[in-house]
């Protein structure tokens, strides 16, 4: 069963990677990536690279699209993959 798509508030976004001290040595892994707002947030704001991971094939698309429009293609790479996934895991490795 898949888990409804909620769209995290940047606000809350903020002070998550905030907290963390997110920058540009980092690279940010977004476990069920959604539309890649997150992913293009943490990019745009920190530097970091980042990595996402969605099963949804029409999310997959529709974020490729967004990050390749928002010149974001070199930084942010999205996985179609369950994230309990051998391929999910090796990105995790990787990352």
């Amino acid at each position: 069963m898949r888990t409804p798509l909620v769209i995290t508030p940047l606000r809350a976004l903020r002070d998550c990677f905030d907290l963390a001290k997110l920058s540009s040595e980092d690279v940010l892994v977004d476990l069920g990536s959604g539309t890649g707002v997150t992913l293009q947030f943490a990019c745009k704001t920190y530097g970091c690279k980042a990595i996402g991971i969605e099963i949804d094939p029409a999310l997959v698309e529709a974020s490729r699209a967004d990050i390749a429009a928002n010149g974001l293609s070199e930084r942010i790479s999205v996985i179609e993959a369950d994230f309990l996934s051998d391929t999910a895991k090796s990105a995790l490795r990787n990352a």
